[in-house]
């Protein structure tokens, strides 16, 4: 469609152009038949320091020509399809779009700054699609200056730029927007961002895509200070049959930072190609306004209503090892919290927090039963190495003897019984897991896919995270998977480094897991390839679940792991097939650096681990060509100390030890020969570094246990 060009004044003056002019006797716009160029656009100025505000207060004037803009004293009203140039300074109104619903129109930004303390300064009220492009060379500011949303009978415009319809951000010049309202852009349907830079800050959702969410380039600093900096909200599937509530980020600059989640999808989580991403979220952002705090003299324990009973009572056992000393639970409260779907009652007790202990164990007693023992009780967890960046731990479910859950942070939020702190706004767009808002990194209410890209996170709760607790509005559960297929990935988190609700699958990538509660956690883990160097506080790499049978298989790649807890743990069973891992355990004997519930079926790969005698679990190995021993050191290795194993005097692998107290060893290797296996150890010792304390080459040091081998399988 060719569009008229025309320039006009409006409230901050609309400047003339050569396409048209001003009146000067009657005020009226005068439209050109069509431009100089013969461009099919419509060009608006706004703004003016040359005319006076008694001069520009100009109202639209019913002239012979079509309606297309529709001006008055505080806005612009597009009702036409097409593309519109626009530029200059609004101090007090709102852009308005309202075409057909098959109608697409195209705003093209030249330097413009739209403010307003009353409505969404730039509101897309009905349209097919919408592009708003900002043109190279530009700096466009949108800035919304309302009062902060606080309830959901507040039902102004919910973001600065919002969209009824299919929005595209793109163009090669630079766009700022602030959300002090509730959201910074948001839209009904997709939202696709490509090229530009774009920078957003809001009180609650940085960018918000209720369908869908995609990121193809360009520059984006996405700032929350109390909600998500990406997010979609829907999980249905649209007439045409597309799932809706995926977030894809395909390439480009992130800069992410969030007082909530950083990345918050109610479906999918995809990352392609190459993007760069930096994630921070609650603490680690330094624009929350709001930060997660942790009691240091109070640990609370709760569960859920449907869990909880009266005619129980609790114990904690705290302990650095072997000894240690019991403290009761006392009820403290019930709260109430709108979750999804309704509401649910959590029911609470605490004790004071002693301090120096390592390890905690909570127990469960009927009331026949005397409380402060481990002798006579009806449940308990298993010894739990204490999160230092929580301070409540959730019980999730009971079993014949057990009690499982997870670690979790009491907060404001919670306090009160409603959804208040950082919840992300109002209960529709907050962030209400377990009844308290969550600050993970990546976060999916079905999976996280990754396949390449250079991502960094900081989080508070899990770097990245997929739900399946979760009901979509699809009919189905969340399937809580994560993949891992390529990239480059740093993260430091104070809870899980990457949790999957159920299978995490690592095919590829560069992983690196500087701090974690847990580093790898899902009830199946399969590792199929990539180099992982990982670092936690509790269990390295944890299959776990209350609910089916955990499981973790090792194929192909390398695994480095330093645990504070257990290294390789599985409420199941281990198979490991291939790849090698090295991994070194905790210096306390009531964790061990292998802990299976069944078997652990060794067939191929290498397997070379230290940790503090007392559990002593060590592989079974099967098939042809393939080892597994085990030796307990009357002696023990200590920091910087090198762990060597061999074949035949030539080294296989070593394992730098970074912790004191080692002295319970397994060596398993598939693929060589008849000869001699021996565990050695050096204080000097030169070798290459693969990643983390795996090293190869170099020569053996001094024997600790040898094995003359002479058929396979072999075990000892």
């Amino acid at each position: 469609m060719k569009k008229r060009l025309f320039s006009l004044s409006l409230m901050i003056l609309m400047l003339s152009s050569c396409a048209g002019e001003v009146n000067s006797s009657s005020g009226e716009p005068v439209f050109s038949s069509e431009s100089s160029s013969g461009e099919a656009t419509t060009s608006v100025s706004i703004g003016s320091s040359e005319t006076s505000s008694e001069e520009i207060v100009y109202n639209y004037v019913d002239v012979n020509e079509p309606k297309e803009i529709i001006l008055s004293s505080d806005s612009i009203r597009i009702n036409a399809a097409g593309d519109y140039d626009i530029s200059g300074t609004l101090l007090e109104g709102q852009i308005i779009v309202n075409v057909g619903d098959d109608e697409d129109v195209t705003l093209n930004l030249y330097g413009i700054s739209i403010t307003s303390s009353i409505t969404s300064p730039l509101y897309i009220e009905n349209a097919n699609s919408v592009d708003i492009s900002a043109k190279s060379g530009t700096e466009n500011f949108i800035f919304d200056e309302r009062n902060e949303r606080v309830s959901d009978e507040d039902d102004g415009i919910p973001a600065a730029i919002y969209a009824q319809c299919d929005l595209t951000l793109k163009g090669s010049g630079a766009l700022t927007v602030e959300g002090k309202f509730n959201n910074g852009i948001a839209t009904k349907d997709d939202l696709e961002i490509k090229n530009e830079t774009l920078n957003v800050i809001a009180v609650n959702n940085a960018i918000k895509g209720n369908d869908s969410l995609t990121i193809d380039s360009g520059i984006v600093t996405a700032i929350s200070t109390k909600g998500d900096a990406l997010k979609t909200e829907n999980s249905d599937v649209s007439s045409k049959g597309n799932q809706r509530g995926t977030i894809a980020i395909n390439g480009g600059v992130l800069n992410l930072y969030a007082a909530c989640d950083a990345i918050d999808a109610s479906y999918n989580v995809e990352i392609n190609e190459n993007p760069t991403i930096n994630i921070y979220t609650d603490q680690y952002s330094p624009y929350s306004e709001e930060v997660s705090y942790v009691d240091e003299n109070t640990l609370y324990v709760r569960m859920k209503s449907s869990i909880y009973s009266s005619s129980y009572h609790y114990s904690a056992y705290f302990s650095n090892g072997n000894m240690g000393s019991f403290i009761d639970l006392s009820y403290d409260k019930s709260l109430t919290f709108n979750d999804r779907g309704g509401q649910t009652t959590y029911y609470y007790y605490q004790l004071s927090r002693p301090n120096n202990y390592q390890y905690v164990t909570f127990f469960r007693y009927s009331a026949a039963q005397s409380s402060s023992q481990g002798n006579d009780y009806t449940n308990k967890t298993d010894q739990l190495t204490i999160n230092e960046s929580r301070d409540m731990f959730t019980i999730s479910s009971f079993s014949s003897t057990s009690i499982f859950g997870s670690w979790e942070t009491y907060s404001s939020s919670q306090n009160g019984g409603s959804q208040g702190g950082m919840t992300g706004g109002p209960s529709d767009e907050g962030n209400t897991d377990k009844g308290s808002y969550s600050t993970k990194g990546i976060k999916s209410d079905n999976e996280v896919i990754i396949r390449g890209g250079v991502i960094d996170i900081a989080a508070y709760d899990d770097a990245i995270h997929a739900n399946k607790d979760v009901e979509l509005e699809n009919g189905s559960f969340g399937s809580g998977n994560v993949t891992i297929n390529g990239g480059n990935l740093t993260i430091a988190s104070n809870d899980d480094g990457i949790h999957a609700d159920n299978t995490l699958l690592i095919g590829g990538g560069n992983i690196t897991i500087t701090k974690a509660y847990e580093a790898y956690e899902g009830t199946s883990i399969y590792i199929n390839g990539g180099i992982s160097n990982i670092t936690s506080s509790d269990d390295g790499i944890n299959a776990a679940s209350d609910e089916a049978s955990p499981y973790l298989e090792i194929n192909d790649g390398v695994v480095f792991l330093d645990a504070g807890g257990d290294g390789l743990d599985s409420n199941g069973s281990i198979v490991m097939n291939g790849g090698t891992v090295v991994a070194i355990g905790p210096t306390d004997s009531g964790n061990g650096v292998l802990d299976f519930d069944k078997t652990f079926s060794f067939q191929g790969g290498l397997l070379l681990a230290a940790g503090r005698s007392g559990m002593n679990q060590k592989p079974t190995a099967f098939g042809i060509s393939s080892l597994a021993f085990s030796y307990t050191y009357a002696s023990s290795l200590s920091t910087n100390d090198y762990l060597i194993a061999s074949y035949n005097e030539e080294v296989v692998a070593a394992l730098k030890i970074s912790k004191s107290n080692m002295n319970y060893f397994v060596y398993a290797v598939s693929g060589l020969q008849a000869g001699t296996y021996a565990l050695s150890y050096a204080s000097n010792y030169e070798g290459s570094q693969i990643t983390g304390g795996y090293y190869v080459g170099g020569s053996k040091g001094t024997t600790i246990a040898s094995k003359a081998v002479s058929s396979f399988p072999y075990n000892a």
